[in-house]
């Protein structure tokens, strides 16, 4: 049982503190760290999703405050992917940390595809002079090394890597503390994009928060009305062109890249975080929050929005605008019908009759109260405006006056009263005026047909659309709506849409992986700090195509032979790690012998014997030791 285990900094991971315990008692491999913490020799921890969190509480004593939940939600970041998570499937994430395999948690957290990891644990250079004056030491800190966060939330400052790999890490680097590796005089960069600083304040709230989960139908619902309100969806479709334009604008491109977040493919994160087809998968936080910040609502205010059904006029009841009626404004309507435009933007249009005969209809969405008291247009007058008309008329009002006070313009008096003169009974005056629109249609229809004719004879190859620019859209528009039948028998053919054009072009990209993969071993290589073996798996994965190779190698067969190509092998590895550790050795000032150079350097017996080693060993050892 573990007595003497540190107590965490504010903001500090897990596995910071788990390195911190590890210098303290002066462990010198991790072997003994992972049996006393873990009480297994082969477990280690991880940096963002640590798992077997129970062992770990189970061999600390009894005297400290260390419970499961606590290290949960202030020493990993659990609470960042938990917040956009159903609640069974964050529970499920929880107790992969609890007591799993490796990479459990990652998988229920959606880690693995995401595509969005911090390769190298970062800090911020004016954090660690702060924690060294404040605790004597500095510490790896949760927000730093949040994925997405690229700017300190105090400092604004640009957060810098360290050497140390965040994942996959070597034995050597299991755990290591980040007093022992970063510089005390790390470089300062400021960083003023008000983006960055946005999304980082963003995710240091999302840490902070405890039992925050979320569904992903509701996030849509509450997606759906911002951006209707912005005018980018209706309550049937999102308008995808136009919101990846505004978004795009918004953010610009480059910015997007930056992030690891681009719109380039066809489905791309932004599709998916809205579609509803979606159910049960995860997208990363960072995802959501740029879309927050695009549509202008803040974190804090997201999970308190209705998640209702989306109601373009309100709620009833509505007002009545009947000019003749003695309830005019008065909210006397409790039925509302809605129907949709039948055009690319399908706003909705509501119709809204009272018990006084008096309809009208709405083009909507209502954007504020005001709009509650217009209409588009008049469907019905009702019995009561046509005796108020009929009345002043006979009362020597003039046109004028009676516009002003039945709320309508001269025309509309004219038309009402030549129709108030060929029927006696103004409550079918509206079926009078249907009948007559339907004998005009006739009229109209057959006018239409003529001009669609003559067009398919003056142009025989041309096509629907085609037609519709030489005839006209009215007429185009007409046909289909009201004549349907007559159109598909006298139209060409639909023709069909060919298959869509490929979504990358694959030659292309892979003559261009195939230079890139040589420079990327050579940076591998060359880069300072203990060596890290450029292998296929990690020259694949720095150009972002491990995947690809993996599932569809035939796509890339330049890169793969090129990776091939450059690829470190075992003995060339283990040669750099023998000079790196001659290096240390020098630096030391320490005259080491052959069996203390291969300890550092990690080679196996069966690896020194072999012939290669062996010559190389004897020309490093009189030039280093």
């Amino acid at each position: 049982m573990i007595a003497v285990f540190p107590e965490p900094y504010p903001d500090e991971l897990l596995f910071s503190i788990c390195s911190r315990y590890r210098d303290r008692l002066g462990y010198r491999g991790k072997v003994s760290t992972s049996r006393d913490l873990l009480g297994s020799e082969t477990l280690r921890i991880a940096v963002d999703l640590p798992n077997n969190l129970s062992r770990l509480c189970a061999s600390l004593s009894p005297n400290y405050s260390f419970t499961i939940d606590r290290l949960l939600h202030e020493n990993t970041l659990y609470p960042l992917y938990s917040s956009f998570l159903p609640t069974d499937r964050a529970a499920a994430l929880r107790h992969a940390m609890m007591d799993s395999q490796a990479g459990v948690a990652h998988a229920r957290a959606g880690v693995l595809t995401s595509g969005l990891i911090v390769q190298h644990l970062r800090f911020c250079p004016a954090c660690v002079d702060q924690d060294r004056e404040t605790f004597g030491e500095t510490y790896w800190h949760r927000i730093h090394n949040t994925p997405g966060a690229k700017v300190c939330t105090v400092h604004s400052l640009s957060l810098e890597n360290s050497w140390l790999p965040s994942r996959e890490r070597s034995s050597h680097q299991t755990y290591v503390a980040a007093e022992k590796i970063i510089d005390p005089h790390p470089p300062r960069r400021v960083d003023t994009n008000p983006h960055l600083i946005k999304l980082a304040l963003d995710l240091e709230w999302l840490l902070r928060q405890r039992d925050l989960h979320c569904h992903p139908s509701l996030s849509r619902q509450r997606y759906r009305g911002l951006l209707i309100k912005h005018g980018l969806a209706t309550n049937r479709t999102v308008q995808h062109a136009k919101l990846q334009k505004a978004f795009l604008k918004f953010y610009s491109a480059e910015f997007l890249a930056f992030l690891k977040c681009g719109l380039e493919l066809r489905h791309n994160w932004l599709k998916r975080l809205l579609q509803t087809n979606r159910r049960h998968s995860s997208q990363s936080a960072i995802h959501h929050l740029l879309l927050l910040n695009f549509l202008g609502c803040p974190i804090e205010r997201f999970f308190s929005l209705p998640t209702t059904a989306y109601k373009p006029f309100g709620n009833g009841p509505w007002p009545c605008l009947n000019p003749a009626g003695d309830h005019l404004r008065e909210l006397t309507i409790t039925a509302c019908k809605i129907t949709w435009t039948r055009d690319h933007l399908s706003n909705p249009v509501g119709t809204f009759a009272c018990s006084c005969g008096f309809a009208y209809r709405r083009d909507g969405p209502d954007l504020n109260k005001q709009s509650r008291y217009r209409f588009t247009r008049v469907t019905s007058y009702g019995e009561a405006w046509f005796a108020l008309l009929k009345s002043m008329k006979e009362g020597g009002f003039t046109s004028r006056e009676i516009c002003e006070r039945l709320g309508v313009t001269r025309s509309v008096i004219i038309n009402q009263l030549k129709r108030l003169r060929r029927t006696k009974n103004p409550t079918v005056m509206w079926q009078y005026q249907r009948s007559r629109a339907l004998t005009a249609n006739l009229h109209w229809r057959k006018n239409f047909r003529l001009k669609w004719l003559q067009g398919t004879k003056e142009h025989p190859e041309a096509g629907r659309l085609q037609l519709r620019h030489f005839v006209g859209g009215r007429i185009y528009t007409n046909l289909i709506r009201y004549d349907r039948e007559w159109f598909e028998l006298n139209s060409p053919p639909p023709r069909q849409i060919g298959a869509p054009p490929p979504r990358k072009d694959w030659k292309l990209k892979d003559s261009d992986l195939c230079l890139k993969a040589r420079a990327t071993a050579a940076l591998m290589i060359k880069n300072p700090g203990r060596p890290v073996r450029a292998s296929t798996t990690a020259i694949a994965k720095a150009l972002g195509v491990l995947e690809v190779i993996h599932k569809r190698s035939h796509l890339l067969p330049l890169t793969i032979a090129a990776i091939a190509e450059v690829a470190e092998s075992f003995e060339d590895y283990a040669i750099r790690r023998i000079l790196y550790a001659a290096h240390c050795y020098k630096n030391e000032q320490i005259n080491a012998r052959p069996h203390q150079l291969q300890t550092r350097a990690a080679v196996s017996n069966r690896m020194w014997k072999t012939p290669r080693i062996k010559e190389a060993v004897e020309t490093i050892m009189p030039l280093f030791c």
